[in-house]
């Protein structure tokens, strides 16, 4: 993760109008990578942070939980109801 998080501080220099993460494949937590690194990105760095969950392997209520854990990283008002669960 310290890889990535210098790579991050470089982006940052750049100036970009945002940073994508793509959610962690399922032998890792998503919790601590994916939702750890769009909170470093977006409040640390301050650099928005589109966050892409492809939840092929997740159940309906882990997806609703990392969404909420999401929300929590950009403020609920940022996102609105633009989370969705496609099956």
């Amino acid at each position: 993760m310290t890889k990535i998080i210098a790579a991050l501080k470089d982006m940052q220099d750049l100036a970009p109008h945002f940073i994508s993460v793509t959610a962690s494949n399922n032998k890792f937590n998503i919790k601590e990578t994916t939702v750890r690194l769009a909170d470093y990105i977006q409040n640390d760095l301050e650099i928005p942070t589109i966050a892409h969950l492809p939840a092929i392997y997740l159940t309906k209520d882990k997806v609703a939980e990392t969404i909420a854990d999401l929300d929590k990283v950009r403020g609920s008002e940022n996102l609105g109801s633009s989370w969705r669960y496609h099956s």
